[in-house]
């Protein structure tokens, strides 16, 4: 891995044109994260429960937490099937099937090992304060805003479109910190950013560089917007703002992935 882990207060900004596949990404990311967590927690509980574990001093339990996805853009109820879909690995027949043998939701739970490890919430139109209340109530170890430059600050009224969009962002850097957990927002690339693999860290619809400044890392990306049929699922993945490289690695990462939209898989060549 050329990327250090995430800690909490981490703030990562993902960014994509439009029709690139960025809520694939977000649901291929919150599954990951959750499975990661579920393999760290039932590695401590292995361990506090042996007979010999003696708790060290100034010893804090660790607790189990979800993934929190909050949906401002598209429903939770369109989110949702995929999350099982790629969690799954089956496409939309295989879901189907899965559906109409009742082993959709055993099948989930047993991968994810439980039903809601991440948590869907619509937030459409909610303000700063509301969405802080949502993730006091979940307590968790993730959140992702799909849209973050929607949330409304307490103050947005005499705000232009470039101030929203740095207020919400700022705050939610805060409330990474303060309450612990991991951010992943997106945000739209602009038009200087299309037909490209690799947008420049500038191309944010209504940010030159004002949220830039908030990330810990920017993952972007990108696309051929007229690509012949063969490269019509080439995407570009880079790294134009990273504080997350490993020592001695580069921080700007470029790699070309193959998108499989229906199984929800991003490949790297070498795994072809």
């Amino acid at each position: 891995m050329l990327l250090r882990g995430c800690n909490v207060g981490h703030n990562i900004g993902v960014c994509a044109p439009t029709d690139a596949g960025k809520t694939s990404f977000l649901t291929n990311t919150a599954i990951a994260f959750a499975k990661q967590h579920r393999e760290r927690y039932e590695a401590y509980l292995a361990e506090v429960q042996a007979p010999d574990w003696v708790a060290p001093e100034n010893y804090v339990p660790m607790t189990w937490q979800p993934v929190l996805y909050l949906v401002n853009e598209g429903t939770s109820r369109e989110i949702t099937p995929r999350i099982y879909q790629t969690a799954l690995g089956v496409d939309r027949e295989g879901m189907f099937k899965l559906g109409k043998a009742g082993t959709l939701e055993s099948k989930y739970t047993a991968c994810m090992g439980r039903r809601d490890a991440i948590r869907l919430v619509d937030v459409h139109g909610y303000s700063l304060s509301e969405v802080i209340r949502v993730i006091e109530q979940h307590n968790p170890f993730l959140v992702i805003t799909d849209m973050t430059g929607r949330i409304r600050v307490a103050n947005g009224s005499g705000m232009n479109d470039v101030q929203q969009l740095e207020e919400a962002w700022e705050a939610m850097r805060i409330q990474a910190a303060i309450q612990k957990f991991i951010h992943i927002g997106t945000a739209q690339v602009s038009v200087e950013g299309f037909n490209t693999y690799y947008p420049p860290l500038s191309a944010i619809q209504n940010s030159k560089t004002g949220i830039q400044t908030t990330w810990d890392l920017a993952i972007f990306i990108g696309m051929l917007t007229n690509a012949s049929e063969d490269l019509a699922n080439a995407r570009g993945l880079s790294t134009p703002k990273s504080k997350l490289a490993r020592s001695g690695c580069k921080n700007r990462l470029q790699q070309i992935t193959h998108f499989d939209p229906e199984k929800n898989t991003w490949r790297l060549p070498s795994d072809e």
